[in-house]
């Protein structure tokens, strides 16, 4: 038997009990892409952000 939901019932079981886990991956990783992107940027305004914060610790 198939299903045309996006994801099986045992997918929204599970979502219940443990959270999404899948969701909070993407976007832990999109938060680690978007760090990155920004500490190799060194011609953006991050680069001074990133002066004025080192300089505070």
């Amino acid at each position: 038997m198939t299903t045309t939901a996006a994801h099986p019932p045992i997918y929204q079981q599970l979502v219940n009990e443990q959270g999404d886990i899948l969701a909070d991956t993407r976007a832990a990783a999109e938060e680690i892409l978007r760090e990155a992107a920004e500490a190799l940027d060194w011609n953006g305004p991050g680069i001074q952000r990133r002066i004025r914060e080192q300089g505070r610790r």
